[in-house]
């Protein structure tokens, strides 16, 4: 179960307890078609449906992820304009959940060698944004997209793989790095099955902009 809720995936992680109040809060995002519980041993790979996410209590921090999220698929044909975007989107719904309940973190890792990214947004705000786009077929002439200071924990990611701005050589980064910043600024993704306490199911359908 905790593979499938990150590998080749993207998922939030926010600062606070209230899975409730998260949940309700949604419903201002989109039109929610059914919510239910989710227990430890259903089928995780719901959230691979582009209109399902789960919403988690993983003890003092709530996982939101899945393909339900305000982004989309990545295909090869894709291209860095369409990332910058769908980040976009994705890091301004983050922004508003840490308006409310705290400071929430991004993360995406798509093992098909398309893209990488990590975010961190507080109080409204999105704070540090960092995505690579990299598909091995053909060099792009802006690969990544960069916002805000880099963290302590990129610094030291940047020994180990190309981050631009703090590296000068190295392999873009893959699962590993990601998640090695994503436990260095919050949370080991590989910890989410023995942190969960419960979840729910949110089956919906995203609101257009200004609708």
């Amino acid at each position: 179960m905790n593979v499938s809720m990150y590998r080749n995936l993207i998922w939030l992680v926010v600062e606070s307890t209230d899975l409730e109040g998260i949940v309700d809060h949604l419903k201002g995002e989109a039109d929610i078609t059914s919510i239910s519980d989710l227990g430890a041993a259903d089928d995780l790979r719901l959230i691979w449906r582009t209109s399902h996410l789960v919403v988690a209590d993983l003890g003092g921090l709530i996982y939101v992820g899945g393909w339900g999220l305000p982004f989309r698929q990545y295909g090869l044909r894709d291209r860095m304009e369409i990332l910058d975007e769908c980040l976009r989107n994705l890091a301004g719904f983050a922004a508003r959940l840490s308006q409310k309940f705290g400071t929430t973190y991004g993360f995406g890792d798509h093992q098909g060698g398309i893209y990488n990214f990590w975010f961190m947004t507080e109080r409204g705000q999105i704070t540090r944004k960092y995505a690579v786009y990299h598909d091995g077929l053909q060099e792009y002439e802006q690969s990544h997209i960069s916002a805000g200071e880099p963290t302590e924990a990129e610094v030291q990611a940047a020994n180990r793989c190309y981050i631009n701005g703090l590296s000068t050589q190295g392999c873009y980064p893959d699962e590993a790095d990601v998640r090695e910043i994503a436990t260095n600024w919050v949370l080991d993704p590989q910890q989410f099955s023995q942190r969960l306490v419960r979840a729910k199911l949110i089956e919906w359908s995203l609101k257009k902009p200004g609708a």
